[in-house]
């Protein structure tokens, strides 16, 4: 978890995963550790970082993804797995 404060909010980008459908999900922190959790229908989950945002989701297309406030286009296709990566803002 990061507090962000006014002077470095600009810093960070914030990724939010729902899912509608049961969903597997991996995420990579920046320190190297792999999150690996179960969305059921209706959960989500929200990160922020400062560099790539490194995902692998099981049967993309029953996720929404939203990252910096933008929904992104759907990821795939219901059953497919996909390895989508998102910038952060020092890799733009």
């Amino acid at each position: 978890m990061f507090v962000i404060n006014k002077r470095n909010i600009c810093s960070y980008s914030q990724c939010l995963c729902a899912s509608v459908v049961k969903v597997l999900f991996q995420y990579k922190y920046e320190r190297g550790e792999l999150k690996e959790m179960l969305l059921k229908t209706g959960e989500s989950a929200k990160w922020i970082a400062r560099n790539n945002f490194p995902l692998k989701i099981g049967n993309a297309g029953g996720i929404k993804v939203v990252f910096d406030g933008k929904e992104s286009s759907p990821l795939g296709a219901e059953g497919q797995v996909v390895r989508p990566e998102f910038p952060g803002p020092k890799s733009r």
